[in-house]
């Protein structure tokens, strides 16, 4: 509370909308607590986003439109002028451009709830990844863009089945990364 310079009201609020995000608990007679994580609950959240965002841009290809298909393309180039670098780059640069260009390919779901639901998967994924690199300013990581070059060329030309194939390929791949990364830390 003087830590915070709120009084308990606020802070109570902002632990119970914590609760909701599946990032806090609450037990009886013992209060708020950060949840446990293992390796088994970052697989199943990690798995069930990644089934969400198949879904989300096998409908956003569907709806497809010039706009959308524009959009990703800007999203990729500002991407590439991280990845194509012959120069490492700080995780949190990569991360925010990296986070854009996804964000931008299921941007075209129309599935207000599929989205939501999706929005809750992205929130732990996106904690869990800030663990592994709890120095992701600092942190200096090498990228390679030939793949989010190639879902976008799948993405852009219609061919829903094999772009959500490799996003999935490619969502696993990071989540396999995750789990070393965490393990290393000791986190899990």
């Amino acid at each position: 509370k003087q830590l915070l310079g709120f009084g308990l009201s606020p802070i109570r609020e902002g632990l119970s909308r914590l609760i909701e995000s599946g990032l806090v608990e609450f037990n009886d007679n013992i209060g708020f607590n950060v949840v446990h994580i293992s390796e088994e609950i970052i697989v199943d959240n990690y798995l069930s986003h990644i089934q969400l965002e198949l879904l989300l841009l096998q409908e956003s290809i569907e709806n497809r439109t010039i706009e959308w298909e524009a959009a990703i393309m800007g999203a990729l180039y500002q991407l590439s002028k991280i990845e194509s670098r012959t120069t490492k780059v700080t995780y949190q640069i990569w991360y925010d451009y990296n986070d854009k260009f996804h964000s931008t390919l299921i941007s075209n779901a129309k599935l207000c709830g599929l989205r939501r639901a999706s929005e809750h998967f992205t929130t732990l994924v996106d904690w869990y990844h800030h663990l592994a690199y709890d120095d992701n300013r600092a942190e200096i990581i090498q990228t390679n863009h030939n793949e989010h070059k190639k879902l976008a060329q799948l993405v852009i030309s219609g061919d829903a089945s094999v772009a959500c194939s490799l996003l999935e390929q490619h969502m696993r791949q990071s989540l396999h990364y995750l789990l070393l990364r965490l393990k290393q830390k000791s986190i899990i």
